[in-house]
């Protein structure tokens, strides 16, 4: 079954920056290599959020995951589209509270993310905004193919 993006990519500017990285550490608490999301590029609040990753050479993974063939792993994937997923919530709700990863549901990987990629993020609220609890389509795009979808659920902690 195909998968379509959960936003039109034709309202994305994947180089555009509402919010860079300094902003970014505003809105969640994840730091240094851990964060997975450099900027965002499109917020629709309270329901659409597209931001980027530019996946470097550097990363930290690159050596061991695969040697001489290096690719993000998918449990990171899944964190960026958590992040994503909690900065559209941030962005709701204020950033004086911690939005944790609880669920991911329907995960499936059919791409690969490498080095040099630029990994487009997406995130589609599916349920209404709620103080304690977020629902979220993700996916990750390169060049224009979704390499992940999930459906990611957080709660405040």
């Amino acid at each position: 079954m195909a998968i379509e993006p959960a936003l039109p990519l034709d309202q994305i500017d994947p180089n555009a920056c509402l919010h860079d990285a300094k902003a970014i550490d505003l809105l969640i608490p994840h730091r240094g290599p851990i964060r997975q999301v450099d900027r965002i590029v499109f917020a629709e609040t309270p329901m659409l959020i597209a931001g980027v990753k530019e996946v470097r050479d550097d990363e930290f993974w690159c050596d061991g995951h695969i040697p001489g063939r290096p690719v993000m792993p998918g449990v990171l994937q899944l964190e960026a589209g958590a992040q994503l997923a909690s900065i559209l919530d941030t962005l709701c709700h204020g950033p004086d509270r911690f939005m944790g990863l609880v669920r991911i549901d329907d995960a499936s990987f059919r791409g690969s993310v490498e080095p040099g990629d630029q990994l487009l993020l997406l995130g589609r609220r599916l349920k209404p905004a709620h103080k304690r609890r977020f629902v979220c389509q993700c996916q990750g795009l390169v060049r224009g193919n979704i390499v992940f979808n999930a459906q990611i659920t957080g709660f405040t902690l």
